[in-house]
């Protein structure tokens, strides 16, 4: 199982960064592999809320279904996947300080080459560097808000 943990501080106030990163139409605008998504998209998720998000992970481009299992507002949302080549858990997690936000991604996740330790271990880096790249994107984003 792979988990990819990256944080960062977005100075903006805790209730904007909440609603922009839990909002799935926004996904596209931050995360490199998102390429689109559907079904619940317009507004801040809710549990039980089903997200479609059309991805690319690693030249691989797939769709799938995330489902809200977790809310507790302005603290922390929950996502599980299950895809045949792809299931996991997305938990994102935010912490007002002062004027700013700590927004933390936390992804756990299996694939099918799991069993496969140097290719499993490659994908690891690679999905930790996209998810890296979608944090600092969010703040790029939330931050030119301004």
């Amino acid at each position: 199982m792979g988990h990819v943990i990256n944080t960062v501080l977005i100075n903006r106030p805790i209730e904007e960064v909440f609603n922009l990163a839990t909002t799935p139409k926004n996904w596209p605008r931050y995360h490199p592999n998102s390429l689109g998504v559907s079904g619940v998209t317009e507004r801040p998720v809710r549990v039980g809320d089903v997200t479609r998000e059309r991805a690319n992970l690693g030249g691989r481009i797939g769709e799938g279904d995330w489902t809200v299992v977790e809310h507790e507002p302005l603290r922390r949302v929950v996502w599980t996947i299950d895809n045949p080549g792809f299931e996991g858990r997305l938990i994102y997690a935010f912490e007002a300080q002062a004027a700013t936000t700590r927004f933390t991604r936390d992804l756990e996740y299996q694939t099918p080459f799991d069993s496969q330790p140097e290719t499993a271990a490659q994908f690891e880096q690679y999905m930790h560097g996209e998810s890296e790249k979608a944090v600092q994107n969010l703040k790029r984003v939330m931050e030119s808000k301004g």
